[in-house]
């Protein structure tokens, strides 16, 4: 690689450095270690002899910022574990709730995973380590919640009673049936149609704080001061948002479009990770 090349990627890495370390502060986590990381991501990849222009878009492809806090994370240092646990244990919670809501057992379950995050694999390494940036760490986390929900519902019903003598379990060969569905988008439209519909209901303020938070990836700190708030104001208001577009969501999913309550319950699921994505497109179209 030629030098003016390796200056292109050190810059491009740098600017990701410095976009992760303001979005979490100081993490104890080095610029060389990152680098290192998107680095060996990058090689793992493309292959090490991959030119300039393809290290650089694959790079810009990858969520840097999710990298910075999962790297730092891998390493165990306190800031990192706490801002991980700060961002993603209630969302984590939430995850098994939907994925795993039967006799209670959801709060073990996110415990479990949380725990999992943290403990060294056969490797030596803790299980964040593999995250390698590619998907949000909501949808890695995701991911990983509905598999060990899965795993461990089927654990629990073999353990019952035999297969063929067990007619609820035909509720669990749904779980794959309404996931193959979901990949092939068959809830796409619905929930942009319900989306555009619950934005419409949106006061200036509320999508304002919406386009904020998702569009420009405002924290909720910097929302604060900009509407000169204190920060739990507006972490009230978001809350009260989020709840106003679940409500119509959920509405329009079932009068509107006929689910049924557990494909409602799945669809929202499969939004959960990443409320931006449909959302920023009504908010755009309003």
């Amino acid at each position: 690689m030629s030098t003016s090349a390796e200056i292109d990627l050190k810059s491009c890495i740098e600017q990701a450095y410095a976009a992760a370390h303001s979005c979490h502060g100081d993490l104890d986590y080095a610029l060389e270690a990152f680098t290192d990381r998107l680095v060996s991501i990058a090689d793992k990849n493309l292959g090490e002899a991959s030119r300039q222009a393809a290290t650089l878009r694959f790079l810009a492809s990858l969520h840097t910022t999710d990298l910075y806090l999962a790297g730092a994370c891998a390493l165990s240092t306190e800031r990192a574990w706490m801002r991980f646990v700060t961002n993603y244990q209630a969302y984590i919670q939430r995850l098994a709730d939907f994925f795993f809501e039967t006799d209670g057992s959801s709060k073990d379950l996110a415990g479990s995973i949380l725990s999992d995050m943290f403990l060294p694999d056969s490797s030596g390494h803790s299980r964040i380590a593999s995250y390698d940036g590619r998907s949000s760490l909501a949808t890695w986390l995701r991911t990983i919640v509905k598999r060990r929900a899965i795993n461990e519902r089927e654990r629990k019903w073999s353990g019952v009673e035999r297969l063929d003598s067990q007619p609820e379990l035909a509720d669990s060969t749904a779980v794959h049936r309404v996931e193959a569905s979901l990949r092939s988008g068959r809830y796409d439209s619905m929930v942009r149609d319900c989306f555009k519909c619950a934005c419409d209901k949106l006061t200036e303020r509320e999508r304002l704080m919406l386009l904020w938070r998702y569009e420009e990836q405002l924290q909720v700190s910097q929302i604060a001061r900009i509407f000169a708030v204190n920060p739990s104001t507006v972490t009230r208001q978001l809350e009260q948002v989020y709840r106003k577009l679940r409500e119509e969501v959920v509405l329009m999913l079932a009068s509107k479009h006929k689910l049924s309550a557990p494909a409602i319950k799945e669809c929202l699921a499969d939004i959960l990770e990443s409320p931006g994505s449909s959302l920023l497109v009504a908010l755009k179209a309003r």
